[in-house]
């Protein structure tokens, strides 16, 4: 898969050592400063207020996907709602239940780009869901092999025919991503992380797969990288930290949050835990402590650290949970202990 062209260098930076060195196709040169996110190149542009019925309760925001004029807003409470794009409730998505139409467990939650489906990726019955954008009305499901989407968290699709999983990292089970490929039923692995868990389900990240026109993208713990599906070396970021090895990473087996925040206080490289890819921009988090945002035309980097109040609510940039690309756009929710769970907030960076 050939990877997206950039153009320019930053200064300080030398792309020809590091990418015959380490054979990736971009070299960016970490921001040597920490800046406020009110300084960002972030611009809230809009509030929308999700308004839903008496009969719905909506919990903290987990995901929304724009789709068609409408939003698609999945919750902590692994439900699925659709609001128009002045936040007026549409419809739900599926339910937990026996019936043909219901799913046992939702593991991710996904829209097709062109079909506009719902997907519901059901990890305990091993079946997807297709629900229609504007009705919510069922449409049909697709059984897939066992095994196939166990822990499965996360789903994005690079067409209506192809889909990438990210699983959680359970026990010695470290083979997270996956391509599902829907004309033939096929689920096959191809990557995966050096960690374990001590039989407790880890997710390896908020957001760790993310797609731009038709091409997946993906990080993986503690690297200052980002990857092309299936196997392209994208883009280094030079950190000046230290990284963990391969022998090192197969040495951690109780995987979980703290252990960011141990590598952290031993001089390493943390990594990122979300990823989102713009028309102009590429957006990087780090859980809800700071984020960085590249510039994809002269690959500049800004990190900013999030600002919170005494009760973890969000002073200005919310956690982001959503993006439209072509616009340059990322969709925002605060999920503070005092915060209203029905709100989205859109930020825009500028367009190249």
């Amino acid at each position: 898969m050939a990877a997206i062209a950039f153009i320019g260098i930053v200064s300080g930076c030398s792309n020809s050592v590091v990418n015959s060195a380490l054979g990736y196709d971009v070299a960016i040169k970490a921001a040597d400063k920490i800046v406020p996110d009110s300084i960002a190149p972030l611009k809230q542009v809009d509030t929308i207020n999700l308004v839903c019925p008496d009969s719905v309760i909506l919990g903290s925001i987990k995901q929304v996907y724009a789709a068609d004029d409408m939003f698609v807003v999945v919750d902590n409470m692994f439900t699925v709602h659709g609001f128009k794009a002045d936040g007026s409730y549409v419809c739900g998505y599926g339910r937990r239940g026996e019936a043909p139409d219901e799913y046992v467990n939702m593991g991710a939650c996904a829209v097709t780009p062109t079909g506009h489906d719902v997907v519901i990726v059901d990890n305990a019955a091993q079946r997807m869901y297709f629900y229609d954008l504007h009705s919510g009305e069922f449409k049909h499901r697709l059984e897939l092999p066992v095994g196939s989407v166990d822990m499965v968290q996360q789903c994005v699709f690079l067409s209506d025919s192809v889909a990438l999983l990210a699983r959680y990292v359970y026990n010695n089970k470290n083979s997270v991503y996956a391509v599902v490929n829907f004309a033939d039923r096929t689920v096959e692995d191809f990557a995966s992380v050096e960690l374990k868990t001590d039989n407790i389900a880890m997710p390896i990240g908020w957001h760790a797969i993310a797609e731009y026109q038709g091409k997946g993208v993906y990080i993986r713990p503690f690297e200052p990288a980002v990857y092309q599906y299936p196997d392209t070396k994208w883009m280094y970021i030079e950190q000046g930290k230290k990284v963990y090895d391969e022998q090192q990473l197969a040495e951690i087996s109780d995987f979980s949050i703290a252990t960011y925040f141990n590598a952290i206080s031993k001089g390493y490289f943390p990594g990122y835990t979300s990823v989102y890819v713009l028309k102009d921009w590429i957006f990087l988090g780090f859980l809800n402590a700071e984020f960085s945002l590249i510039d994809k035309t002269d690959q500049g980097m800004t990190t900013c650290k999030y600002i919170k109040d005494a009760e973890s609510n969000h002073m200005n940039v919310g956690d982001i949970v959503g993006a439209i690309p072509e616009r340059n756009i990322l969709i925002g929710a605060d999920n503070g202990l005092m915060s209203e769970s029905d709100q989205i907030f859109m930020y825009r960076l500028p367009s190249r």
